[in-house]
């Protein structure tokens, strides 16, 4: 997403048909959050971070916790994004519901 238009991740909710979606929750978002946030500072896993506290929160959705993680579009000088330390393997472009890799 940050390579392309940015946009937002939504954790507990579920897809149950295309575009009919249930509210599921997530048990504990405090510990998905600090996960989320352990592997976006590691430099293994990806090149930068270009979340800010203000990009994640929780919500309560019809009395649950949903995880809502708004991606912003990475600066020029910022791309590419890309996933553990190989730019070639790791980086990828979102295109509408999939990601493709980029040569």
């Amino acid at each position: 997403m940050a390579n392309s238009e940015g946009g937002v991740v939504l954790l507990g909710v579920e897809e149950t048909a295309p575009s009919v979606f249930q509210v599921v929750g997530v048990g504990n978002p405090e510990k998905v959050i600090k996960e989320l946030w352990n592997s976006l500072n590691n430099r293994e896993k990806t090149n930068i971070n270009i979340l800010t506290d203000s990009n994640v929160s929780t919500r309560m959705i019809e009395g649950k916790r949903v995880i809502q993680i708004t991606v912003p579009r990475a600066t020029r000088q910022q791309m590419p994004v890309f996933e553990g330390k190989d730019v070639f393997r790791g980086t990828y472009r979102r295109h509408g519901e999939g990601d493709y890799g980029c040569d």
